[in-house]
């Protein structure tokens, strides 16, 4: 993936704008604006046929201040950008047009110049007469560039000025989806924001738990910090096998809410609490000599039909839905406990 980023040219030089932007007139002594040059991510390539995302640019806006008038260039972005304002005796014509999806803008053009025309990712340059009095705005880079303006060798009833037309903005339809167009500002490169929403992450302490689950693919891609993946842990609904991991602390089981079988035997785990693993119907956690604690309050008790907990000497309770019918869901060989552990309610 490739970002390049629009930029302004400075006022009064004759620079276009970066990635696209059209070029300004010179006047004597009032100069135009560049266009904005657009933004855009590509994919694939660095050609402009690679472009999947394009802000366009805004339009350079003609030069001078004329009786309190400012003639400003079309504001970039939006799926048809805006045409560049124009002054004088015909100032429709003398402002660039905005570029389109299809067509770049058409330059602003009178009986004595005219100028550039919008192209495919690039906007028109203002018209560069070097006597002329107020210099056109050069359109705005975009998807399709806008016109540039043209400029007028003097302000009388017969000549007219403008600013550069925007550019305009693009989204491919088969790799984006949820793209807002908006039009942006003249005088402006584009701009492009991407939001997304915060990915969730469940706690895991216990270095051993961590490094498994980064190896079956559940991590977040970052070893050694302490976190996976709240979603993928969330959607896997498979056998969980972590026994002889050298695995002391269970924290971050609770958020795998569709697991259904849970093998964690042979380890030093402490505490076991899957009341939140309302699927769970199979559990191994023999031998985890340190095991003083087991809730299996998961409502789900009366569909388990494995549960295997002996030589854990610590183990004195094991919490569950109710002590009176959990045996009763079983076969004799698949529940097997030490005879110091108790069920609670």
């Amino acid at each position: 993936m490739y970002i390049y980023c629009g930029g302004v040219p400075i006022f009064n030089r004759a620079i276009t704008g970066y990635n696209g932007g059209g070029r300004p007139g010179l006047g004597r002594p009032f100069s135009g604006g560049g266009g904005g040059g657009s933004t855009d991510i590509r994919i694939g390539g660095t050609t402009l046929e690679h472009r999947v995302i394009v802000a366009g640019g805004g339009g350079g806006a003609g030069g001078g201040n004329i009786n309190g008038i400012n003639v400003f260039g079309g504001d970039g972005g939006g799926t048809e950008a805006n045409d560049g304002n124009g002054y004088g005796s015909d100032s429709n014509k003398g402002g660039g047009k905005g570029g389109t999806q299809s067509t770049g803008g058409s330059g602003g053009f009178s009986w004595f110049s005219n100028a550039g025309d919008g192209e495919f990712g690039i906007g028109g340059n203002a018209d560069y007469l070097d006597n002329s009095y107020i210099a056109g705005g050069g359109g705005g880079g975009g998807y399709f560039g806008g016109g540039g303006g043209i400029g007028a060798h003097h302000i009388n009833s017969k000549e007219f000025f403008g600013g550069g037309g925007g550019g305009s903005s693009y989204t491919d339809p088969d790799l984006c989806t949820n793209v807002n167009h908006t039009l942006g500002y003249a005088h402006t490169s584009g701009k492009i924001t991407i939001r997304y929403p915060k990915a969730r992450i469940t706690y895991v302490p216990d270095d051993n738990f961590e490094a498994y689950l980064e190896r079956i693919g559940l991590g977040d891609g970052v070893e050694d910090n302490d976190h996976v993946l709240t979603e993928r842990v969330a959607e896997f609904d498979g056998e969980l096998t972590i026994y002889n991991q050298n695995i002391s602390d269970l924290t971050g089981i609770e958020d795998f809410t569709a697991l259904t079988h849970l093998l964690c035997h042979n380890n030093q785990i402490e505490v076991i609490d899957v009341s939140e693993n309302e699927n769970l119907i199979y559990l191994l956690c023999m031998n985890n000599p340190p095991l003083h604690s087991v809730d299996l309050r998961n409502g789900n008790n009366h569909n388990m039909n494995n549960f295997q907990a002996f030589e854990n000497p610590n183990l004195e309770c094991i919490f569950v839905d109710n002590s009176y019918s959990f045996p009763s869901y079983f076969e004799p060989e698949r529940l097997n406990i030490d005879s110091n552990a108790s069920l609670c309610d």
